[in-house]
């Protein structure tokens, strides 16, 4: 049994599958469920973090964190946040993305020739696979049970 300090709290408790205390995860459910009422409920179809604070009594980084953690699904689409670049506001955020068109796009755009950079110059990759790269690669073949040790391989993957 490990035990840990809880990430929000400080509080000692015994580490499961997650890095908060129960006490925490309930609270972490509890604003998760007004949240989504108060979405579910409100006729505005962009709605702000400030906007859903003050209805709620949720603080603002509290409920960025649980979007950010992806466990407030029913904002997608509906959220207003500001752009990380030059704050601007900007409406229907999809993902963890919160740039604006311009921002993104020079993000993307190399500033001098406008067109995107490359992560890699394709000339300058060399690959050079080994004979069994080559055979897992271009076959199917399972590897038998005495040379999985061998190449490394703890079991099939039939």
């Amino acid at each position: 049994m490990e035990l840990i300090n809880c990430k929000n709290c400080g509080k000692l408790f015994s580490k499961k599958l997650r890095d908060i205390c129960d006490e925490c995860l309930e609270k972490d459910n509890r604003n998760i469920d007004n949240v989504e009422k108060y979405v579910r409920n409100s006729s505005e179809q962009f709605i702000s973090y400030e906007t859903i604070s003050r209805a709620t009594g949720i603080k603002v980084e509290e409920i960025a964190e649980l979007y950010k953690k992806g466990r407030l699904t029913v904002l997608s689409g509906r959220l207003i946040v500001k752009c990380k670049i030059c704050g601007v506001e900007v409406k229907g955020i999809q993902g963890k993305v919160s740039l604006c068109a311009k921002c993104l796009s020079d993000v993307m755009n190399n500033e001098e020739g406008g067109t995107r950079k490359p992560i890699l110059d394709p000339q300058s990759v060399n690959v050079d696979l080994r004979k069994f790269d080559k055979d897992i690669i271009h076959t199917n073949k399972v590897i038998p049970p005495g040379e999985r040790m061998k190449y490394g391989f703890k079991k099939s993957f039939e």
